[in-house]
C-alpha cells in the first residue's frame, strides 16, 4: 500500500515511473489525430532547462495552426513537410518544478 508521500506511477502505466503520458500526434489533422501516449520521461534535465510536472494546459492559435499544418507556411517553419517534426504540441502550461538545470538561477 502506497504511503501519503510516495509518488504515484503515471495512470495505465503502473509499473514504470520512466514514463509520462502525453497528448501526440503523428500527422496533421483534425483533433482526431491527437492520441494519448506514453512517452519517455526525460531522463536528464539539460543546464538550462526546467522540468514540470504539468497541472493545467491550454490551446492557443499557435498550437492549432500547428496541428493541422494550416497555413502551408507553418510547415516551413517548423519542420516536417508531410508528417510534423513536433510530436507534442503546447507552450502553455502550470504545474509544479520538478528538476532544475546546473545553470539556471
Amino acid at each position: 500500500m502506497p504511503t501519503p508521500n510516495s509518488r504515484s506511477p503515471v495512470q495505465g502505466n503502473p509499473q514504470n515511473l520512466e514514463t509520462m503520458a502525453a497528448i501526440v500526434q503523428s500527422e496533421y489533422g483534425p483533433t482526431a489525430v491527437l492520441r494519448l501516449e506514453q512517452v519517455p520521461k526525460p531522463a536528464i534535465v539539460a543546464d538550462h532547462d526546467v522540468l514540470v510536472r504539468v497541472q493545467a494546459t491550454s490551446v492557443h492559435a499557435g498550437d492549432w495552426h500547428l496541428m493541422r499544418g494550416e497555413p502551408f507556411l507553418i510547415r516551413l517553419l517548423f519542420g516536417g513537410l508531410l508528417k510534423p517534426q513536433i510530436k507534442t504540441l503546447g507552450t502553455d502550461g502550470a504545474g509544479r518544478v520538478e528538476a532544475v538545470g546546473t545553470a539556471s538561477p
